[in-house]
Formats: structure tokens, sequence, C-alpha cells
């Protein structure tokens, strides 16, 4: 499946979270068409540069090191990396989902989660959505949870210069 139109390329991991480089959490992806075309980005596995099958979430022994991940990117073998946050004590991370209003503005309320995580944030590789990944109490176990928000509303984004990267949720 090609890339769908909005989305975002792959570029590199941002430098905030090259300090998990050796950890073996880091895996692969492309873009894949769902049942009804829908797109999909499921995990890969990568060793040695290639991609070698889906990753499983819930199975670190499919998981890799960044250089491993980033040398399947290099190689053509994967459209994008990604880090797996199951157990990673002292991380989260948010997903807001359609965050993009018709005139790709951010949502109000999205871009103000944003502000006041002071912590880094990114858009997702669909365009439509952000994520934001920051530093939570060491107890902390990540969960996954979906908040629903209401669609239809517009609003600004700040520039990305505003966004800290030190990882840090004050929430």
């Amino acid at each position: 499946m090609t890339r769908p139109n909005g989305a975002i390329p792959f570029a590199r991991v941002p430098p905030c979270l090259e300090k998990l480089a050796e950890a073996r959490r880091w895996v692969g992806w492309r873009w894949e068409s769902r049942r009804g075309g829908k797109p999909s980005k499921p995990p890969l596995t990568v060793i040695g540069g290639q991609a070698n099958g889906y990753a499983e979430n819930n199975v670190p022994a499919t998981w890799a090191t960044l250089a491993d991940a980033t040398a399947a990117f290099d190689a053509g073998q994967v459209e994008g990396v990604g880090l797996q946050l199951l157990k990673l004590s002292g991380f989260a991370a948010i997903d807001l989902d359609d965050v993009r209003g018709p005139n790709g503005d951010m949502r109000p309320w999205a871009a103000d989660l944003i502000a006041r995580s002071g912590s880094y944030a990114e858009w997702t590789p669909s365009g439509t959505g952000a994520r934001i990944i920051g530093r939570v109490p060491k107890a902390h176990e990540p969960e996954h949870t979906a908040i629903e928000h209401p669609k239809g509303v517009s609003g600004g984004w700040p520039p990305p210069s505003t966004l800290r990267p030190d990882l840090r949720f004050r929430l």
C-alpha cells in the first residue's frame, strides 16, 4: 500500500528518545490496507536491516534496537520506526486521534493538552493525529486507554518551537 494522502513520512527518532536506543523496544512498520481499505501500520520485527514478519506489541522477543529498526528503514524495508512502551517504567504516551480540523489546524482541545503537557509531541504518521510522549512516576505501568473527543472543532496549532523535548508531563 502507498502512504495515505496527508500521511507524514518518517524522518528520524527525536533526540529525546535516543536514550532508549540500545533497549530492545523498537519495531518497524509499513502501511497496509485493512479490511475495507482502511490504512494500517502494523509493527514489524526487524533483524539486521531486514523486515522479518510481524512484531507483537506484547512479545518483547519480537522487538529490536533502534539501530536495527533504522537500518531497516534506511534499506527501504519499513516505512517508519516505532517505540514499544509495554512495561517501560517511567514513560507514557498519549495518542490524540483526529486532531486536525478541516483547514489542517490543530483542534483547540488537542493544542491545549499538548501545551499543558510540557513534553515531546509529534504528528502521527497518518497526519491527522498527534502523540505526546513523556516521563511519569516510575510506579506507572502504561495502559492502553482511548479517550473520545467531539469532532467538528477547529483551532490553532502551537508551532513546534513551543514544544519542549524534556519529557516531563505536567497534566
